[in-house]
C-alpha cells in the first residue's frame, strides 16, 4: 500500500508541474493563440463554403504571417 501512495504522489506532482507549464505557456502566448484560433475558424467556415476560396484565403493568411514575421522578428533570449 505504501508503494501505491508513493507512486500516486509522484504522478500527482508531475501532473501539477505539467499543468503549471501549460498555464505558463498559455498566459505568455494568449494573443497568438487567440489570433490562430480565429484564423482557424475563418478558414474552416470558408472551407465548408468553397474549397478553392479556402486555398486562396489560406495562402493570403500564410503570406501575411510571413511578411509580419519578417517585419517584426521575435527577439532572442
Amino acid at each position: 500500500m505504501d508503494k501505491l501512495k508513493k507512486i500516486y504522489s509522484k504522478i500527482k506532482q508531475k501532473t501539477i508541474k505539467i499543468i503549471g507549464c501549460i498555464k505558463k505557456f498559455i498566459s505568455s502566448n494568449d494573443v497568438e493563440l487567440s489570433i490562430f484560433g480565429g484564423c482557424f475558424f475563418i478558414l474552416y467556415a470558408t472551407f465548408l463554403v468553397n474549397h478553392i476560396i479556402f486555398l486562396y484565403l489560406l495562402g493570403v493568411m500564410l503570406f501575411s504571417l510571413g511578411v509580419f514575421l519578417l517585419k517584426y522578428p521575435r527577439g532572442r533570449g
